[in-house]
């Protein structure tokens, strides 16, 4: 299976001057999916580092003044963007909040709604990505956390800041292995930022049944490689019945064996998304994460996405929505 650690990094640095926001733009599109680049006057250097840990992603953006703007959804997944500015400061809208979030503080954006996120002066910033899943959000959750900083001077959002930006600022420093271990890290201190301000994650899953779902799920998401990880193979593995694992879905809207699909399935779609793994068949892609052979993979799709596996690795993932009244749910 390909890892899901990496790290990359984009440059305008080689580049023609006049090419330079066209392609800083193409560079943003793999952090933010589609969006509009805004300059006030001649752009000359923008690079970008981006370290993929699992399901989370970690980057460093270091650029000349500018705006960003995102007018339209990310079809292919809805994520949420937490940003930690080194110096100066950015001036980050959305749902009619406009606020200005400086060095040490910390604020957040939600990719399924238009946001803009602007730069006056020169600009360093670390950026946390997530799918909302991942955290067991929904884009009615997330009014809270958009563009209303934490103030990062005590508690958890300090921790929160200095553990963002040191990460960013050592991206292409630490070794695979040492970025694995600190995804683990930075997905604890994340999930501590969002009760601060959401509190306990899932409102009423605060109970013993939430957290026993909650652990299922992140147990599944681990082992979601192995074909064999079935409903019946989490109530066994967690010591409850079969029946009692789809009632603690069921409070969710879902059934656990629709959630383990979708969670492939989207595991699948970032893979084809993914120029980086181009040499890998839709067969093997499937394999990697449990979906069988080629053929019932592309049934999936077609029913997820509307489209066969080749036709979204064509679009690169991108203006792709989810039938979510079917075979996916959020």
């Amino acid at each position: 299976m390909e890892s899901r650690t990496s790290v990359e990094v984009y440059t305008t640095a080689d580049s023609e001057p006049s090419r330079r926001t066209a392609l800083w733009r193409e560079h943003m599109m793999k952090l933010c999916g589609p969006l509009d680049i805004a300059v006030e006057s001649e752009f000359n250097q923008g690079t970008l580092v981006i370290g993929r840990l699992g399901e989370m992603q970690v980057s460093l953006i270091t650029a000349d003044a500018h705006a960003v703007r995102k007018t339209q959804q990310d079809l292919g997944q809805s994520h949420v963007f937490i940003m930690a500015p080194f110096c100066g400061s950015v001036r980050i809208g959305q749902d009619d909040h406009d606020v200005t979030v400086g060095r040490g503080a910390v604020a957040s954006v939600d990719s399924s709604r238009p946001y803009t996120v602007h730069s006056q002066g020169p600009m360093k910033l670390a950026v946390v990505r997530f799918p909302h899943r991942v955290m067991d959000l929904t884009t009615q959750d997330t009014g809270p956390l958009t563009a209303a900083p934490w103030s990062a001077t005590r508690g958890v959002s300090a921790v929160a800041s200095a553990v963002i930006t040191e990460l960013a600022s050592q991206l292409t420093e630490l070794s695979m292995a040492e970025l694995v271990t600190l995804g683990a890290t930075l997905d604890g201190v994340i999930r501590s930022l969002l009760a601060e301000r959401l509190g306990p994650p899932g409102g009423s899953h605060s109970s013993a049944r939430g957290e026993l779902l909650r652990q299922i799920k992140n147990y599944a998401r681990e082992h979601l490689a192995n074909p064999d990880v079935s409903p019946r193979t989490l109530a066994a593995e967690h010591n409850i019945s079969l029946r009692y694992l789809q009632q603690l879905f069921a409070e969710q809207g879902e059934t656990p064996a629709r959630w383990l699909r979708n969670e492939r399935l989207e595991r699948c779609r970032a893979a084809l998304s993914n120029p980086r793994l181009d040499h890998l068949t839709v067969a093997a892609i499937g394999a990697n994460w449990g979906l069988g052979d080629g053929s019932q993979m592309g049934r999936l799709f077609r029913q997820a996405y509307g489209v066969v596996p080749s036709e979204l690795r064509r679009r690169g993932g991108r203006s792709l929505r989810p039938d979510r009244t079917s075979s996916r749910c959020a």
